[in-house]
């Protein structure tokens, strides 16, 4: 019975992050530089996306690895993540920093 709740209450909270991170183009041109910042770098990333509706979603896969899905980004400019292979479904946050490096490293990868 308490996995259950522990489960329901993780879903939960990832369905009111996702409610709060759903934004429109107009609202998208309010965000804090942080946050504008964050999306741009997390869209140098492979297999991460906009939605229709102005938020960030998809997944990448870490260097040990896990791979990770976005659920979204707070306007402090870090990343709400749980890893996929999670089944309680956790969430992490992200920092603006980790995403920045991992980006850079990825870019340098590339040129490779």
């Amino acid at each position: 019975m308490k996995k259950r709740k522990i489960v329901a209450g993780s879903l939960a909270l990832l369905t009111a992050l996702s409610l709060m991170t759903t934004v429109s183009a107009e609202q998208a041109k309010k965000h804090s530089k942080a946050y504008n910042d964050t999306v741009k770098t997390l869209k140098k990333i492979d297999h991460i996306y906009s939605n229709s509706d102005g938020s960030v979603g998809g997944v990448f896969k870490l260097v040990d690895g896990q791979s990770v899905r976005v659920a979204g980004v707070d306007e402090d400019g870090e990343v709400l993540v749980y890893y996929t292979n999670d089944k309680k479904k956790t969430l992490h946050i992200m920092d603006k920093t980790k995403v920045e490096s991992y980006a850079s490293r990825l870019e340098d990868s590339k040129h490779e």
